[in-house]
């Protein structure tokens, strides 16, 4: 390259791309104008430089552009980290290279290889296609609502529809909430696009550099999670560091799970938006917008459920010609609603595989379980005692300890659960703290040598099972399980044994089944999928009855379509009972998604208050 081509190569760079590259020649401070000037001007300036007798060449201006554009350049000043390393590091990265080709991973099999050979052919024959998630912006309440009076012209804003990434990234400059139910697929996005983001940023030194925080392991700032994140990944940086990054602008954040953010964090989460929503573009996902709240974020975008196609494709990926027939079951049983969310159709997936397989010896025709919290049950019992499809995972796991892990992941979740406050759950817990817990409840059970039992059997679980090491910034090893909607699962089986126990033991009573456990917003999930694993109706329906008359009338409409739909007759008939205005009652209707309530809701289509037909029509 000449010095001309050098020259035209040079005044075309971005100006952030040229100041890096000046950063890195170093040449004798005050010969370059400052970024005002024209660039060419400063070009002219860096190349008489560089040939004169006190330049380093243009060789070395060559060398330093190429690293520039290779994403390579060395960045000597000590306030700009160079990223090159923590790019690759996400690149490179097992769990991110997976999800470009699966939804989730919640599966052993991510922790301990299998042959290439085996690993390829799963691939090939079960992901062949990745499910291309969508999203709609959602109005807010007066915009939903309307102000105008009555007669007034209605607004003809249309809801939008986005790939999910390309309306992450749409709007990330204003801040976008992104808001799902569980599993419908939040993390996994953020994740793709952290990959896709790092890739791009290794190709365009202008580009931002795209950051994840999992707002769940927040223990302090804001600032201390993303330096945790990017420690994390190779590259060393300070706090201060981070602070004028995110002051300039170089920080694409992706904040995962606002929902999951620690009470006493709340604070200072709202502060930091505050301090940099002008210069650093963020995405924050969530569970639900009454769960934490939006920040004030204008801009939300919510996960849609899976289309009929979308699921026909991947369960056809996955299961081949039994793909069809699992099809079928799902689109005309109960469990549909819940095949609409990806994490939940890939567990369905999993547990029809192996129902598969069984159906075949015994020679009749697999079918899938009844309910949500049944297609748990048997989906954690394949990691309990293995099947065909993965039992070379299992064959050497301790079977004294395989007898014992059902009941102890059910205590952990149950504990964590908990919590150390009436509000926030815990979604990780120290190693040496989860070892003393099961230590207790062994001892509790009679176990002998409990605290040597607790300590192998974590570790057998943490090697075979859906639970998984976390590394917290003071190098404290935590325990997580692998997805929220599973340690709610083992949480409601635990509650379960409390409120049907062993005989001869008492189980909880009316008081505390309100006090500790209706009345907190996070025992809901747990509850609504325990709810249907209660096989004593009188038992199901007395959580409801109590919901509804003592508790949460809206608690007890969605309890009320979570129980067997035996019964469900009569859970519907606990909310008609209910002294509310009509209106109310068919909201509620609405809210339980049960077939049971769809006469009601036909029947106020025919009231004379219109008011009362507009809720039964949006029911």
């Amino acid at each position: 390259m000449n010095r001309v081509q050098l020259f035209d190569t040079l005044s075309n760079l971005p100006p952030a791309a040229f100041e890096r590259l000046l950063i890195a020649v170093k040449p004798p401070g005050g010969l370059i104008s400052g970024d005002t000037a024209p660039q060419m001007n400063r070009v002219k300036a860096l190349l008489d430089w560089a040939e004169g007798s006190s330049g380093r060449g243009i060789e070395e201006v060559l060398v330093y552009l190429n690293q520039l554009q290779q994403g390579t350049l060395p960045i000597q000043d000590q306030e700009l980290p160079n990223f090159y390393s923590y790019l690759q590091s996400i690149l490179e990265n097992e769990d991110y290279i997976e999800r470009q080709e699966v939804y989730t991973s919640t599966t052993v099999e991510d922790r301990r290889r299998v042959p290439v050979q085996d690993a390829t052919t799963v691939s090939q024959r079960r992901f062949s296609s990745r499910l291309k998630l969508r999203v709609e912006t959602v109005k807010s309440d007066q915009q939903a609502q309307g102000n105008q009076p009555d007669g007034a012209p209605k607004s003809q804003e249309q809801v939008e529809q986005w790939n999910v990434l390309a309306g992450l990234r749409n709007y990330a400059a204003e801040h976008v909430v992104l808001i799902g139910k569980p599993g419908s697929g939040k993390s996994t996005s953020l994740e793709r696009l952290l990959w896709e983001e790092a890739e791009k940023a290794l190709q365009d030194p202008t580009a931002r550099i795209p950051v994840l925080v999992k707002l769940c392991r927040c223990t302090g700032t804001i600032e201390g999670l993303i330096r945790d994140f990017l420690v994390g990944h190779q590259v060393e940086v300070e706090t201060a560091q981070i602070e004028k990054l995110l002051g300039q602008g170089r920080f694409l954040l992706l904040l995962d799970g606002l929902n999951e953010l620690p009470e006493r964090f709340r604070t200072e989460i709202a502060n930091f938006r505050d301090r940099y929503r002008s210069t650093t573009p963020m995405i924050v996902s969530t569970r639900e917008l009454s769960a934490g709240g939006t920040l004030g974020i204008a801009k939300t975008l919510k996960m849609l459920p899976l289309t009929d196609p979308q699921m026909q494709e991947y369960v056809r990926a996955y299961l081949g010609e039994e793909g069809d027939r699992l099809f079928q079951q799902i689109h005309g049983d109960r469990l549909r609603k819940f095949a609409e969310t990806p994490l939940l159709l890939w567990m369905l997936c999993r547990v029809f595989a192996a129902e598969c397989i069984q159906a075949a010896k015994e020679k009749r025709t697999p079918k899938l379980p009844e309910n949500l919290g049944l297609a748990f049950r048997e989906f954690t019992q394949l990691y309990d005692h293995g099947t065909d499809e993965h039992q070379a995972i299992q064959e050497d796991s301790p079977v004294d300890s395989r007898d014992q892990w059902p009941k102890l992941l059910g205590h952990l979740a149950f504990v964590m659960t908990q919590g150390k406050n009436l509000i926030d759950p815990e979604l990780s817990i120290p190693r040496e703290e989860a070892e003393g817990c099961l230590t207790m409840y062994l001892q509790q059970a009679g176990r002998t040598n409990p605290r040597e039992c607790a300590e192998r059997w974590l570790k057998d679980l943490l090697t075979y099972h859906l639970i998984q090491p976390v590394i917290q910034p003071n190098f404290e090893e935590h325990i997580e399980f692998l997805h929220q909607l599973i340690q709610e699962y083992y949480a409601a089986e635990h509650l379960l044994r409390l409120l049907q126990p062993p005989k001869g033991k008492p189980g909880l009573t009316d008081e505390q089944l309100k006090r500790d456990y209706l009345n907190l917003f996070k025992w809901t999930e747990p509850i609504a999928l325990m709810l249907a694993l209660i096989d004593k109706e009188n038992q199901a329906l007395r959580v409801v009855k109590l919901a509804i008359d003592d508790v949460d009338l809206m608690l007890g409409a969605r309890l009320t379509g979570k129980v067997n739909p035996t019964i469900q007759k009569q859970s519907v008939e606990f909310l008609d009972n209910s002294i509310v205005p009509l209106w109310l009652k068919i909201y509620l209707f609405g809210e339980t998604q049960s077939e049971v309530a769809v006469p009601h809701l036909l029947q106020a289509l025919e009231n004379e208050d219109s008011f009362v037909r507009k809720k039964a029509e949006k029911s």
